[in-house]
C-alpha cells in the first residue's frame, strides 16, 4: 500500500470514528428526523473539529502522530474550516464525501440523510473547483442537479452554497 493510500484510509477510518464520536445527535422524531432541525444539525456538522491540520497547513493525517498524540493536544480543523480553504487535501475531501454518502444511506445515522448529501455534494464540489479533482463517478449532469438541488435547500448556509456555486460554475455548460 503506497503511503498515499494509506493517509486516506487513516483519513477515512479517523472521519468515521471522530465524527460519530464528536457530532451532537440531533433530536429524532419517531425515528425520522425533524425537518426544522436540519439548519441546526448541518452547522454542528460544520463547527465538529474532527480533521487533523498538518504543520505545513494541508490537510491530512500525519500515520505517527494518530497513534502517540493525545487527540486533545492535536490541531482540528473543521469540516467548514476546510470548505473555506483555498486548496484542502483531496485525501480529506474523498473522505469526507465517503464519510457523507454513508451517512445519507443510514436510516439511523449521524444526520438526517439531506444533512449528508449537501455535505457529500460540497466535498465533490471544493475538489473539483479548487482543487481540479473529480471525485465522483456521477456524470457532469447529475453533478449539476446535485449542486443545484443542495444550494436550494433553505438550510444551506451561504458558505456552502458558495462552494456549490463554484462547482455548478467549473462543470461544463452542457452538462457532459
Amino acid at each position: 500500500m503506497t503511503q498515499d493510500q494509506e493517509i486516506r484510509r487513516l483519513v477515512y477510518a479517523a472521519s468515521q470514528h471522530a465524527l460519530g464520536r464528536v457530532l451532537t445527535e440531533a433530536p429524532l422524531m419517531n425515528g425520522v428526523w425533524n425537518k426544522h432541525e436540519y439548519s441546526q444539525c448541518l452547522d454542528e456538522q460544520l463547527t465538529a473539529r474532527v480533521f487533523r491540520s498538518e504543520p505545513d497547513q494541508t490537510i491530512g493525517f500525519d500515520k505517527s502522530s494518530i497513534a502517540s498524540t493525545p487527540a486533545d493536544s492535536r490541531t482540528h480543523l473543521s469540516i467548514g474550516e476546510i470548505l473555506a480553504m483555498p486548496r484542502p487535501s483531496v485525501g480529506v475531501l474523498e473522505g469526507l464525501k465517503r464519510f457523507a454518502k454513508q451517512c445519507a444511506r443510514e436510516e439511523s445515522g449521524l444526520m438526517p440523510p439531506d444533512v449528508a448529501m449537501v455535505i457529500y455534494y460540497a466535498a465533490i464540489a471544493l475538489a473539483w473547483s479548487r482543487c481540479g479533482q473529480y471525485i465522483s463517478e456521477l456524470d457532469h449532469q447529475e453533478l449539476r442537479r446535485g449542486f443545484e438541488w443542495a444550494c436550494s435547500r433553505s438550510w444551506t448556509p451561504p458558505s456552502v452554497r458558495d462552494v456549490l456555486r463554484e462547482g455548478i460554475g467549473k462543470l461544463p455548460a452542457d452538462g457532459v
